[in-house]
């Protein structure tokens, strides 16, 4: 069974590496031959049904999926909709002062009819730049400028094509300020309201900009009130992950109901568990990250509690069936892999050392995942903490004894709310404090961004090392990590020249490279103060071809879509000489 189901759940997640959508005439005629094939060897002939059939699932949710976006025809047009807010909108201000608002939307066109495969109503992600202020729940009748998702073509940057795809986004766009028209206030469903509700008393409880992006992230899953230099700030600890309502922040409170429910019987722990887990993935508006934690959850408590005699492992092979069929563009996620990457660890100590009390396998666990998270988060984020270690062995308890439990308090028993954010604001002011105190001197991100075969050289690595054999047979680890101290890309040969023109969207990015010689021309768009093209493209870039130093930058002419990222490269890599116009 264990088998079936991991052979299946890999299935469905390897068709979203395919470059195209397998035909499925081939994958029926494939089902009737292994179908044939398990009469007369029944392990083998089911094990490939399963995967024929996952690579069926699969295949069918990509095409379903294909259908569903906006028709090309309705790209870049004006169209009249009315729409509805479904999410507190993510509100922030640009750097020009230009306010900015950003929500998920069920849009509704009423001009559907002049296009072919239009579709009643589409879930989109919209940008308004106006000055009326936008809530959960409510509906409004305006004019959109929608386009197909899309993505960008270049070697290690974040693939937003397929975010949206996770996320079930149809389309993106704009809604135009003029004309704008609300047709109802207040509406919309409970949760909503709720997520509007909390957000709003949040925003008038706690004034200092910081705390309130921290607690409005654990809250609400809104990290718009974190600027960039915040981000900076938690990352040089590696403590960003902590800031995105994710499956750790599920489990953590999973594990608090658990302990809770202990009192009164083991199934009134897991039922506890599960509400409080669930609970606290709706403050989050049930985001991709939670309902896969709560699909893991409810799969390893059902094995728990029907099979006590199962393998642990089975949990997990359940999980990845179920999450797969949830999401098959799971696999594209850092979220992901940190998730069975953690838990597979748990459960590789466990099986290393059976004979540990709690305590000192707790200390084991932590002090092995870690190193293992840190090497993870290095591929997926291009850096270290070194003080990551010490700094999540205090910040994860609090997080789960501290700050989760007083937000989902504050949220449920609004009487108390004042009191918990008051509460829930001290350990956040004491980093602040620390990190102005402390971090110019110690200088705790390194920046390394490993190969995937390194990453997981790695991994192996650690792992080998942390089992209960004798040290000599321990130290066969070394070659491992050798490996993956290897440099993520060789130098270029003596004379050779490369030139790559990067894929910035509006604008221009140009990278000349010689073995001792970088020149990048122009930057790219986006917002100097927020989201850009040096950050999401060109640094990634330049860290996997193990560039440091910049010794040209040339920016063309002082328009945005050309030098919005000069601070970024100016923050990151040392610079030789600047070119200006």
């Amino acid at each position: 069974m264990q088998s079936r189901m991991i052979v299946s759940g890999a299935a469905v997640l390897a068709v979203g590496w395919m470059p195209e959508l397998p035909p499925l005439w081939l994958l029926l005629l494939a089902a009737l031959l292994s179908a044939l094939l398990a009469l007369c060897f029944r392990h083998i002939g089911v094990l490939l049904l399963c995967s024929v059939l996952g690579l069926l699932y699969g295949t069918l949710w990509g095409q379903q999926l294909l259908d569903a976006r906006l028709p090309a025809a309705l790209e870049g047009s004006r169209l009249r909709a009315e729409l509805q807010v479904l999410e507190p909108p993510q509100r922030r201000l640009r750097s020009q002062g230009e306010p900015l608002q950003r929500f998920a939307a069920l849009v509704r066109l009423l001009d559907c009819d002049s296009a072919p495969g239009c579709e009643p109503s589409y879930r989109v992600l919209l940008s308004y730049y106006g000055e009326l202020p936008l809530r959960a729940g409510e509906r409004w009748r305006g004019e959109v400028k929608l386009k197909r998702p899309y993505g960008l073509s270049n070697p290690g940057s974040f693939n937003r094509e397929s975010w949206l795809a996770q996320h079930g986004f149809a389309a993106t766009g704009y809604l135009r300020d003029s004309p704008l028209q609300r047709v109802s206030q207040g509406q919309g469903s409970p949760l909503q309201r709720w997520r509007q509700h909390l957000a709003d008393r949040l925003a008038a409880k706690v004034d200092h900009p910081t705390v309130h992006g921290v607690l409005l992230a654990l809250s609400n899953g809104d990290r718009s009130g974190l600027s960039q230099s915040d981000w900076a700030r938690f990352q040089r600890y590696g403590l960003n992950h902590l800031l995105v309502i994710s499956g750790l922040h599920v489990g953590l409170v999973a594990g608090l109901g658990f302990v809770i429910g202990g009192v009164f019987g083991r199934r009134s722990a897991h039922g506890v568990a599960l509400l409080a887990a669930t609970v606290y993935a709706g403050l989050a508006g049930f985001s991709l990250p939670t309902v896969r934690a709560l699909a893991m959850l409810l799969s390893v408590q059902t094995v728990s509690l029907l099979a006590r005699k199962s393998p642990a492992t089975l949990g997990l092979s359940l999980s990845l069936l179920v999450v797969a069929l949830l999401d098959p563009l799971a696999s594209h996620s850092a979220g992901f892999w940190l998730s069975f990457v953690a838990v597979a660890v748990i459960f590789y100590l466990r099986h290393m050392f059976p004979d540990l009390n709690n305590w000192r396998m707790a200390v084991l666990v932590q002090c092995v995942l870690a190193p293992a998270m840190g090497i993870l988060a290095a591929y997926w984020y291009g850096g270290l903490g070194w003080l990551s270690p010490l700094v999540n062995l205090m910040a994860v308890p609090i997080l789960g004894i501290w700050l989760a439990p007083l937000s989902l308090t504050a949220a449920l028993l609004p009487p108390l709310e004042e009191l918990c954010w008051s509460l829930a604001s001290l350990p956040v002011h004491g980093f602040l404090w620390l990190d102005n105190h402390i971090a110019p001197s110690l200088s705790p991100w390194m920046p390394y961004r490993p190969s995937l075969p390194a990453a997981i050289s790695a991994l192996l690595g650690l792992l080998w090392f942390a089992n209960h054999r004798a040290i000599g047979h321990r130290l066969l680890a070394v070659p491992l990590f050798a490996i993956a101290l290897m440099p993520a890309s060789l130098p270029l040969p003596v004379g050779r020249t490369e030139i790559t023109l990067l894929d910035v969207g509006q604008g221009l990015s140009l990278i000349l490279r010689r073995r001792d010689f970088t020149l990048v021309y122009d930057t790219g768009d986006g917002d100097p103060q927020g989201f850009n093209m040096a950050s999401a493209v060109i640094q990634p870039y330049l860290e996997r071809q193990g560039v440091e130093h910049i010794d040209l930058l040339v920016i063309s002419h002082g328009d945005r879509d050309h030098a919005s990222g000069v601070s970024v490269l100016r923050e990151r890599f040392s610079l030789g000489e600047i070119w200006i116009g």
